[in-house]
């Protein structure tokens, strides 16, 4: 699931929510805020039931949201040493009973033998993947409490492009390998910009045809305005000579000095 910039505790981890509890005696809903769970919660519970199998909460674009707004209390439950049943925690809404919708039914109703009634914990069988670009501006909002948190491992642009030699098959010859590397060696050796800012698999996933006059339409399409964010406040001069040395570099057959590719 995507963070974004409006996410917060109520939709993770648990919140007051209208619902329908009930109908009146002339069959009216009668509504109310209930406790409910957040999405994350409901996943723990479904975890913490199949306690023989992983279960991998997987969040793309973590840094988007203001992460202590979103985990709240749940943070001091992230670590591997405070999993599990024995390290509860309160929750903001611990003494409300908690409400569910069961058997697809359009009445929410106190949920039965709650297991989180004395207190939230993540489940040991839980494993929380979070996705992020450290080039995006909202990164420092990632603050230490939470970074330390978790085990960090960089993925380069080189290293994802196993994932688009799967996704493009026989489009991902040795030649647009080696032009890939050598677009991603001009924004790399650019000094205001480096490795960080090279391109993943994802930029060129739309790659249909590996011949200069479709790549030359790709790069004007697809790359060119991310490149040209990438220099923009720059003199006009130095920027079109950057986005030129890359279209060079995308465009013009390279050396094969590539190890993998397609066979």
């Amino acid at each position: 699931m995507p963070f974004h910039s409006s996410y917060d505790y109520n939709d993770f981890v648990e919140g007051l929510k209208p619902a329908v509890i009930g109908h009146n005696a002339d069959g009216e809903p009668v509504t109310s805020f209930v406790r409910m769970d957040g999405v994350f919660k409901k996943f723990c519970r479904k975890a913490d039931n199949d306690k023989d199998k992983l279960y991998f909460f997987i969040i793309d674009e973590i840094n988007r949201a203001d992460l202590s707004r979103v985990f709240g209390e749940l943070m001091y439950c992230l670590e591997e040493s405070y999993r599990g049943e024995g390290n509860k925690v309160d929750t903001q809404y611990q003494n409300l009973p908690a409400y569910e919708y069961k058997d697809n039914s359009d009445t929410a109703t106190p949920m039965a033998n709650d297991i989180f009634a004395q207190g939230f914990y993540i489940p040991e069988n839980v494993v929380i993947i979070g996705t992020m670009n450290d080039i995006d501006r909202s990164v420092e909002t990632f603050d230490f409490a939470l970074r330390r948190r978790f085990r960090w491992i960089n993925i380069t642009a080189e290293d994802s492009m196993e994932i688009l030699k799967e996704r493009l098959g026989d489009i991902y010859t040795d030649d647009l390998k080696n032009k890939i590397d050598a677009l991603n060696k001009a924004i790399g050796d650019d000094p205001k910009l480096g490795e960080a800012f090279q391109l993943g698999q994802s930029y060129f996933t739309k790659i249909d045809k590996d011949d200069k006059a479709s790549l030359e339409e790709y790069f004007e399409n697809e790359l060119k305005p991310i490149l040209e964010e990438y220099v923009r406040g720059r003199k006009k001069t130095d920027a079109e000579d950057f986005v030129e040395n890359c279209k060079t570099a995308f465009t013009t057959p390279q050396p094969n000095n590539s190890k993998s590719g397609s066979n």
